[in-house]
């Protein structure tokens, strides 16, 4: 039975989050000719099957603040969702910086994205996930403020309230960071139980299964818990998404939500293997858009999860899926 290792999420996160290894040799495919005229490449002017809106990600509850991080560190941003509860603040924040990648042959730059949140009383600590730190916060009218354990620490630390709509538009140009959506009922760990109760599951193997549209792969199970190294779904309405994106939507609807800086036609044009924003390095959180077991497709990718967009030859998403980096 595999097992998964700790250390090595841990290790990572204090180098900064790093990326899914994607290496992928372009290919390059004739193209058959039925006119003197060339077929034209694929634009943005392409029609989604479906209407999307963008989203700010899920904090877990419904937030009544926004906020968003003064610059810190190398390029870093960050957003943070919260409420009150009770006295308390309830809160999730998403932030992302530039690094330098220690313990490796040589350090390279890349781009690490994080989070961390909580319910917590005014001055009372909270773990940062993976790492020996935590973290203490000051609200004082439209300003937040976080303290930190070690004094080395590069994180935000002054967040300043705005409106839902700034917090959109800045939203756009962070990247990937973990804020996928699941089908209902659906979590990357589960009970084994939990798992064969959802209504309407299909098990087709010992690690595959088959929910709400989604096709699910277990990459491990341990003591009665099942962990999902993947979901794919490549019907329209089927409940796996991010930033308002499912299947049916364009190509140029998922670069809109990310920091990309060009029109989808003009990637397609431009070359076969390009990543619009981190580094391009295995290690780095990234945006890329490749060929993929012979498939256009955009892909975002953190420490601990990618998630690919299939883009068919009308620049349609077609497909979407998510995977962990265990």
């Amino acid at each position: 039975m595999k097992r998964i290792i700790p250390l090595i999420l841990a290790l990572l996160l204090l180098a900064a989050c790093g990326a899914e290894a994607v290496e992928a040799t372009p290919t390059s495919e004739p193209t058959e000719k039925v006119s003197p005229t060339p077929e034209p490449a694929e634009t943005s002017s392409a029609v989604p099957l479906v209407n999307s809106e963008f989203m700010l990600p899920d904090p877990g509850f419904e937030p009544d603040s926004y906020w968003l991080a003064e610059s810190f560190g190398d390029r870093g941003s960050g957003l943070l969702l919260s409420r009150e509860n009770g006295g308390d603040l309830e809160f999730k924040c998403w932030y992302s910086q530039y690094v330098t990648a220690t313990d490796l042959m040589y350090d390279p730059v890349i781009l690490g994205c994080y989070s961390f949140g909580g319910c917590v009383a005014p001055g009372e600590a909270i773990p940062l996930r993976g790492i020996d730190v935590s973290a203490s916060y000051n609200v004082d009218g439209d300003t937040l403020t976080f303290s930190y354990s070690k004094a080395s620490m590069s994180a935000p630390l002054k967040f300043n309230r705005v409106s839902e709509e700034e917090a959109l538009e800045a939203f756009r140009n962070m990247p990937y960071n973990e804020e996928y959506t699941l089908p209902e009922g659906l979590k990357s760990y589960i009970a084994h139980d939990e798992l064969l109760a959802l209504p309407g599951i299909v098990q087709l193997d010992e690690e595959t299964y088959e929910y709400e549209g989604a096709t699910l792969y277990v990459f491990d199970s341990y003591e009665g818990m099942d962990i999902l190294g993947s979901v794919t779904v490549d019907e329209i309405g089927a409940g796996l998404g991010i930033r308002g994106i499912k299947v049916g939507c364009t190509a140029q609807d998922v670069l809109s939500r990310f920091p990309s800086g060009m029109e989808y036609e003009e990637y397609v044009l431009t070359e076969e293997n390009v990543v619009f924003y981190g580094t391009d390095i295995n290690i780095s959180s990234l945006g890329r858009i490749y060929t993929f077991n012979g498939r256009r497709t955009i892909l975002c990718s953190s420490g601990y999860s990618a998630i690919r967009f299939y883009i068919d030859e009308n620049g349609i998403v077609e497909a979407i899926t998510l995977a962990w980096i265990l």
